[in-house]
């Protein structure tokens, strides 16, 4: 074998590599990223925006929800919920729209075993407590 075939070995063995890196194999979970970078930009958006947010949150929050489901893992019920609470937030006048829904849905994730979720779920009846004080004063004993 001379030198030429050598290298051609070579490049074909770290194509390989390259493949195998964008099919998932570099043990990086590509869905979890990208729905991290998507929550992070809604935060960001909310925050920038306020109360104006309200119409573009009403076309995406039900897709946001989704990822509260048992279907998904829980670092994506995590990123979720703290993306809810982080825009409620940053736009308060859009939690009576969403609270009968969305007290619910922290009071099912309440109880998860999960100290992240846990934690996020005690955050947003936080942001609950201190932006929808009369919407939430008849559920503080259910909260605690």
């Amino acid at each position: 074998m001379d030198e030429g075939d050598h290298e051609d070995e070579e490049a074909e063995e770290e194509d390989e590599e390259d493949d195998e890196d964008e099919d998932g194999d570099d043990g990086i979970n590509h869905d979890e990223v990208i729905l991290g970078n998507i929550t992070d930009l809604i935060y960001e958006i909310a925050r920038s925006y306020g109360n104006d947010f309200a119409p573009y949150f009403q076309q995406i929050a039900s897709h946001l929800v989704e990822y509260t489901s048992d279907k998904h893992p829980k670092n994506d019920k995590n990123m979720a919920l703290g993306c809810l609470s982080e825009v409620f937030a940053a736009a308060p006048g859009i939690i009576p729209t969403y609270f009968n829904d969305y007290l619910p849905l922290l009071e099912a994730n309440s109880n998860t075993g999960d100290s992240k979720v846990n934690r996020n779920v005690a955050y947003s009846l936080g942001i609950l407590a201190q932006h929808a004080t009369l919407l939430f004063q008849p559920h503080v004993n259910n909260a605690l």
